[in-house]
């Protein structure tokens, strides 16, 4: 077998214990899924039992390979290469989604993680707009005055995503890893590969979502030590996963 991980997972605490098993067991068959079908993502082992998941006094545990790799180091042959490994999930997700008809429906029962984006529109216009411009104490107050400063470029933005009809299901549902950050991703030494790790917030929407939020958390670093770069680190990611998974 070789070097193991113990992966411990607190994901789904937020369910009763018995949903966050099946959750969890949801996410780690169709992780091996991926993975014997070309996705670059550690092995999980299965018990006697044959479950991928071992409950502890409601606290989940998982056996996975250990992947050797690099971290990530924010070059410009890594964040193309992201942009690829990133595609080459969606593209393998996409192509499972086609041939197991009932994956889909299983995965979105099963696993509960982010709301699709329909849902989290109609929670905003709803109940995050009023309550932002409301007058109230805020735990966060520094995030909360950044979003009420830009409230004007966040629903611009949000409008040309309805007009475009980027999260169309028809054209982009997939396979979503939904927490790919720099943490989360290791890199061969020559770079001709990259390596996923800990696919927990696995689930299936959009694959702009997947996108969008990578590059987030990808290019928060760039934005405070040199803004003006973050439009070719953009170009060099989005590049990348054309080449691999064509818009």
């Amino acid at each position: 077998v070789g070097t193991v991980v113990v992966k411990e997972s607190n994901w789904y605490q937020f369910l009763p214990p018995i949903d966050a098993q099946k959750a969890l067991e949801m996410v780690y068959a169709v992780s091996e899924k991926l993975r014997t079908c070309g996705v670059l993502l550690p092995k999980a082992f299965t018990q006697i039992n044959g479950l991928f998941v071992y409950s502890d006094n409601n606290t989940f545990f998982v056996l996975q390979e250990h992947l050797q790799g690099e971290p990530f180091s924010h070059t410009n042959v890594q964040i193309e290469f992201l942009g690829k490994t990133l595609a080459q999930f969606h593209k393998v997700g996409k192509e499972l989604l086609m041939q197991e008809s009932d994956l889909l429906s299983r995965i979105v029962r099963t696993v509960q993680t982010e709301k699709s984006y329909e849902d989290s529109r109609s929670l905003y216009e709803t109940i995050i707009h009023p309550a932002l411009l409301s007058d109230h104490n805020c735990l966060l107050s520094e995030v909360c005055s950044s979003v009420k400063a830009d409230i004007d470029f966040i629903e611009m933005c949000m409008a040309r995503v309805d007009e475009a009809n980027l999260t169309s299901f028809q054209f982009t549902q997939t396979i979503l890893h939904n927490d790919l950050n720099t943490r989360n991703i290791l890199f061969s030494e020559d770079l001709s590969f990259g390596k996923v790790i800990d696919v927990d917030q696995l689930g299936v929407g959009s694959c702009v979502l997947d996108i969008a939020n990578t590059l987030n958390s990808f290019m928060w670093k760039f934005a405070e030590e040199n803004p003006t770069c973050i439009e070719e680190k953009t170009m060099l990611y989005l590049r990348g996963y054309h080449s691999v998974n064509p818009l």
